[in-house]
């Protein structure tokens, strides 16, 4: 036992309390399992383990530490309303429930591998997405079953979107756009999207509907990359499959069934896969709490049936009262 913490202890309830006699402190077997008393507090030799073990500290010091909560909780009592010290008891109680609910989660072992798949779900877009490309898209709408000709004069609109995206095109191949995947959000901090796609709508159409818009990031498997994996789109096929090796600013005009396309390059997004073991470890501290969760709910409905819950007449009227966010 350390010599030191004694004189600490004492120094500290005498500061608290504001008396010339401290409140006695002893350290010695205390009914067995206590290892030390402040006044009416009491210090258990399971409370000095579980400090040493969260805290990683020694035995000595997880007991200065216990006695130092234990000389101001001796203070509290002589200070607060037995109201508040009933409450604040019981919410140290139903922590240390909890503590114990969360310990018996990590005893269940490390997460299983159905445990990380779901949270590789939940989180595909970080752990386990396909590579995709974001693209500024012209395309020049051609009629269905229309002739060769009209597919010609098509392309010639096509070109003329082709020369005007040449600038915009330039800030582009400076490579400063991100994706955002959580929030479905494209930043493009260059304008050179913005004006590729007015640029496009501008020119001379002689007579053909142009539509001008950036796409989502879309893989090679033909579906759009979102959040939720379910919410994934079926993409143009033959639109893709040109469109996956652009790079940012890059330019390129290719038809498909709706028309005669000018896509620009905007961001090329790699791949993103994690290992199980490395997913495993990630997703851990999430899956405990997961299932902390899951023996806590499962208690508290046998906790409700086994302790009479008992509600005050007057709850409704008090509870009108609180305010909250103030």
């Amino acid at each position: 036992m350390s010599r030191r913490a004694a004189p600490l202890v004492l120094l500290v309830v005498f500061a608290a309390c504001g008396d010339t006699r401290p409140a006695p402190v002893e350290r010695r077997a205390l009914d067995g399992e206590l290892v030390a008393r402040v006044g009416e507090e009491q210090v258990a030799a399971d409370t000095v383990r579980r400090i040493a073990a969260a805290q990683s500290v020694a035995p000595e010091a997880a007991l200065d530490r216990a006695l130092f909560d234990a000389v101001w909780a001796a203070e509290a009592r002589t200070k607060l309303s037995p109201e508040r010290v009933d409450a604040a008891s019981d919410r140290v109680l139903a922590r240390l429930l909890l503590a114990d609910l969360a310990k018996q989660a990590r005893a269940e072992g490390p997460p299983t591998d159905g445990e990380v798949e779901e949270k590789t779900e939940k989180y595909w877009t970080r752990v386990a997405r396909p590579a995709s490309v974001v693209t500024g898209n012209a395309v020049v709408m051609v009629p269905k079953d229309s002739a060769e000709d009209v597919w010609v004069k098509a392309e010639a609109v096509a070109a003329r979107i082709r020369a005007a995206a040449e600038a915009p095109a330039e800030k582009l191949r400076k490579d400063e756009a991100s994706y955002d995947f959580d929030n479905a959000a494209l930043q493009e901090p260059t304008g050179g999207l913005g004006e590729f796609l007015e640029a496009a709508k501008k020119v001379a159409r002689d007579g053909f509907r142009v539509e001008a818009a950036s796409t989502p990031p879309v893989a090679a498997d033909n579906l759009t990359v979102t959040r939720v994996r379910e919410d994934r789109q079926p993409f143009v096929e033959s639109f893709v499959a040109r469109v996956m090796p652009l790079r940012a600013g890059e330019i390129m005009v290719f038809r498909t069934e709706y028309g005669v396309h000018v896509v620009v390059g905007v961001k090329s997004i790699p791949a993103e896969f994690q290992a199980l073991e490395m997913r495993r470890q990630r997703f851990a501290d999430e899956i405990y709490a997961d299932r902390t969760r899951r023996i806590t709910d499962a208690l508290l409905g046998e906790l409700k049936s086994k302790h009479r819950v008992e509600y005050e007449r007057s709850a409704d009227g008090s509870l009108a009262e609180v305010r909250v966010g103030q």
